[in-house]
């Protein structure tokens, strides 16, 4: 859908940002990044079910490329924490 082409196209454009920023010395724009990328990824998390169950709580439909994609976006949060100085926690 729609949120996941954006999601994609937000991931893609990761290196121009990380380019911008260093060429600028401006670590705010990996900042703005990070909360623009946050807020899309939220989109497409609550639009698009990765697993789907049965009346018995059973998984009955696993949908692997958002999964997938989901994965993908976990990783670039990662490298975008790590670059902006926060520690990731696992729960709270």
């Amino acid at each position: 859908g729609e949120s996941g082409r954006k999601l994609i196209f937000y991931i893609l454009s990761y290196s121009s940002v990380l380019s911008r920023s260093v060429r600028e010395l401006g670590p705010h724009h990996i900042c703005q990044y990070l909360y623009q990328y946050v807020k899309q990824l939220t989109k497409y998390y609550d639009e698009n079910k990765c697993l789907e169950f049965d009346a018995n709580d059973n998984i009955v439909t696993c949908n692997s490329a958002v999964v997938r994609l989901l994965y993908l976006a976990s990783m670039l949060i990662q490298q975008l924490f790590y670059l902006v100085g926060l520690q990731i926690i696992d729960e709270i």
